[in-house]
């Protein structure tokens, strides 16, 4: 018997391991009655005819439903019921229907589906098979459909000890040799199930929590590291939420400083527990593993958090972890979703606003509402009382190139019985405007300022803002943001696309509404801040700080301005200091771009990887002093609920490398022309993780910007440090308790070294020290192999990176 498991990639997912696959097989594998079934995983999504042909003859087909997935796996399911009458095809996963009308209906429509099965799928499946293999009827199995007949309710897996590990059975050491390239990430549970009953979110279908031995947990994390993944995910609903979960935190650490390996470690936080939050991110920080503090809040309002039944968890915890994490640096980010029920227009500005704070590292990201079949907000009854409205939304990808084959569809909440679907929009338009202005830094300082200072309430603010498109003359900028943010919404109510292409350029990737904004914006960005000067009472002096600080096209020469108050030490800790102050301000060398699309495009990865777009400098007295930390933030999370979070494809250097990243990995570790990019940087296992992991910029970055960046004379993370044991440049690693821990990159390779903080006399930025690379004098093949190896190892692109793209316009 042959048994094909199909987890089809996803739009815009990241390229995990398919760990849904992966259980299904493992735990067939370990029951004797199946030893002679011949067992295959497929991820990759092909035309129909090719993806039919790789399934070969199965006996039994297996398909994974996932929101990104779901239309392309039935229809691979339609065509190979037409090439193989015979085979029996089962789906499930989160995009299966469990409520009886929908299950009929699923079923008539996809006459090629045999059988649904529910719920978890390792015990169910395996069973399935059993069956199938002894010519028996499926009526005694639990947690399925089939034509005419639904059986009992799944049970819950209350114990794993009879299933087994995808990572540990070698079942995943059989898809790598096939597929190696195409993960960028280990993907992991270490338990399942979540206590919390949000009514939007898929996971509160699955109450008790169920702990995965941790002997095979930390056994699989032994498998990622000695496979070469840089990059760990969990799927746990709340990591954090068992006392043992700091000590697989500190397993983390022992092999990051015994292997190097992992760099990063993306997990979702357990809610009301900021103390061991923090502890978990403490341990990984020593570790010098990166990660991020995502707090899913959703909402700030009580009535909404009740009206999703998320009223017991405390949005107190996640308020003080996010302080507590801004006083030390470590970047956060707030998760909030458009279209809950109880959410009217004005407190959603509000949630927006709280979402603001005066946190140099903090973002927050916004969701739109998305109605998943099983969750209680997806039943008839929710809809009807909150009087909940929805289209039907065509999910583009925003990758260049990539073609889905089938496209995905999500549905979309656009109106509720508190925000009529008027509300909504001004809801959208004012929540999004929030989104560029604050994350992608546009007006970040302005409005910090302005609400402090004339007792505005910050939400009133981004009303009088968003409110000014919709009053805007023609032809002025804030009236070509209105038609931008029209074209978007406007998209969503007809059933389109959430992602558009810029007007000006259909060609491109489309991109994110807080993008163009953020594009249109930085094309005029002087007439941008004089027309929102005429709509906000900001002091003339923050707006001209703002606009020193933010980089514009082909503009690379420093700037020196005085100002009346110290602006870097008020952006930086909130703290106002009425002193004279010269500043100035070197843009980072990626505004030299050959386009205005490629400069953007840079900027937009920098800020969202929390990469500074320039050195800001107080030239008459000391700067403020924040600590440097290891800390990665989430460009994205996994949907395994309402949302999905896009994240960059983080990469892994491993074989099989491309020709051009042979040469490009060979030269990233050792460069005869001088200092090599790994003796410092690291990207994946590879190189010294001293500046920044090259990972997400490598992403996101056209070539000639990562050419530009290695060509920088000076880097803004790079200070003169003067001790009572001698002065040095260095870069700052992190500040535990009293001690600071800091590279030595007075002699290559860097040397860490440990500091009491009273022994470090200053710190300013190192205006003689000279990046490396810029004096290796690369030429424009030996950039190309770089580059390519970096894309590869950052996204597993296999394209070649060509001279033409690195080349400046003429």
């Amino acid at each position: 018997m042959r048994v094909v498991i199909a987890q089809y990639e996803g739009i815009d997912a990241t390229p995990v391991l398919p760990l849904a696959a992966g259980c299904l097989v493992a735990a067939a594998r370990v029951d004797p009655a199946l030893a002679a079934v011949e067992f295959s995983i497929v991820i990759e999504r092909r035309p129909l005819a090719e993806a039919v042909a790789e399934l070969g003859h199965p006996t039994i087909l297996g398909l994974s439903l996932y929101p990104w997935n779901a239309a392309y796996s039935l229809a691979v399911a339609q065509a190979a019921r037409t090439a193989h009458p015979d085979c029996l095809i089962i789906v499930g996963g989160p995009s299966v229907p469990r409520r009886d009308e929908r299950v009929r209906r699923f079923l008539a429509d996809n006459p090629a589906v045999d059988i649904l099965a529910f719920g978890e799928g390792e015990l169910t499946f395996r069973e399935l098979l059993r069956a199938h293999l002894a010519g028996e009827t499926f009526h005694h199995i639990p947690g399925i459909a089939f034509r005419h007949h639904i059986t009992a309710p799944p049970g819950r897996v209350n114990d794993f000890t009879p299933t087994a590990s995808p990572y540990l059975d070698g079942t995943f050491d059989e898809l790598i040799a096939r597929h190696r390239h195409r993960f960028s990430m280990a993907l992991l549970e270490t338990n399942r199930g979540c206590p919390f009953s949000c009514t939007f979110c898929d996971w509160s279908l699955t109450k008790k929590v169920v702990e995965f031995p941790l002997p095979r947990v930390l056994a699989e994390l032994d498998w990622v590291v000695a496979h070469g993944f840089s990059h760990i995910m969990l799927a746990d609903a709340n990591f954090g939420i068992r006392p043992r979960d700091t000590s697989i935190a500190r397993r983390l650490v022992e092999l990051r400083q015994t292997t190097g390996l992992p760099a990063t470690f993306y997990f979702y936080l357990t809610k009301n527990n900021h103390g061991r939050n923090l502890e978990t991110i403490e341990i990984l920080q020593a570790g010098g593993i990166g990660t991020w503090v995502g707090l899913a809040v959703q909402d700030f309002d009580d009535d909404v958090l009740e009206a999703v039944k998320r009223d017991n968890i405390q949005t107190g915890e996640a308020m003080k972890l996010r302080d507590i994490c801004g006083e030390r640096g470590i970047p956060t980010f707030n998760e909030l979703i458009l279209g809950l029920p109880g959410q009217t227009y004005q407190s959603f500005a509000r949630t927006i606003a709280t979402a603001m704070p005066p946190l140099p590292r903090h973002d927050f990201v916004l969701f739109l509402c998305r109605l998943i079949d099983n969750t209680e907000l997806g039943d008839p009854e929710s809809r009807k009382r909150f009087g909940i409205q929805t289209r039907r939304c065509q999910w583009k990808t925003s990758t260049a190139g990539w073609d889905p084959i089938i496209d995905e569809y999500q549905e979309v909440v656009v109106g509720t019985k508190d925000m009529p679907l008027a509300d909504w929009r001004r809801a959208f338009r004012l929540s999004y405007f929030a989104a560029a202005l604050y994350n992608l830094r546009l007006l970040r300082v302005v409005l910090q300022h302005t609400a402090e200072t004339t007792a505005t309430p910050l939400e009133a603010l981004l009303e009088r803002l968003s409110d000014g498109m919709d009053d805007a003359p023609p032809g002025c900028l804030y009236a070509n943001l209105s038609q931008t943010v029209d074209r978007y919404t406007n998209s969503l109510l007809a059933g389109g696309p959430f992602v558009l292409p810029f007007a000006d350029s259909a060609t491109d990737a489309p991109i994110p509404v807080d993008e163009a904004i953020a594009l249109l914006a930085l094309r005029r960005y002087d007439e941008f801040l004089q027309e929102t000067a005429a709509l906000i009472p900001a002091d003339a002096e923050v707006v001209r700080y703002q606009s020193l600080i933010t980089p514009r096209w082909q503009r690379p020469e420093p700037i020196d301005q005085n100002f009346s108050l110290d602006w870097p030490t008020y952006a930086a800790t909130g703290v106002q200091h009425p002193r004279p102050t010269q500043v100035r301000f070197t843009p980072s060398p990626y505004v030299t771009s050959p386009n205005f699309r490629d400069f953007a495009s840079t900027h937009f990865a920098y800020l969202r990887t929390r990469l500074d777009v320039g050195r800001i400098e107080t030239l008459n007295h000391p700067p403020p002093t924040a600590p440097h930390f290891v800390v990665l933030p989430a460009t994205a999370a996994l949907l395994l609920a309402i949302l999905l979070l896009p994240l960059a494809a983080l990469g892994q250097t491993r074989p099989p490398l491309t020709p051009q990243a042979q040469r490009g990995q060979a030269l990233f570790l050792k460069s005869p022309k001088g200092v090599a990019c790994g003796t410092c940087h690291s990207i994946g296992n590879i190189g010294t993780a001293v500046g920044p992991d090259l990972a997400q910029l490598a992403a996101a970055a056209p070539p000639r910007a990562l050419v530009m960046a290695m060509e920088i004379t000076e880097t803004a993370y790079v200070q003169q440090v003067k001790t009572t044991k001698g002065e040095f440049p260095c870069i700052q690693k992190q500040k535990v308790s009293d001690k600071l821990e800091i590279w030595d990159l007075s002699k290559l390779p860097p040397t860490l070294r440990t500091f009491a903080a009273a022994d470090i006399q200053s710190m300013k930025p190192a205006e003689k020290w000279l990046h490396p690379p810029a004096a290796s004098h690369y030429d424009s093949k030996e950039f190309a192999d770089i580059i390519g190896f970096l894309k590869f190892a950052a996204t597993g692109l296999q394209k070649e990176v060509t001279l033409a793209e690195l080349e400046s316009p003429k």
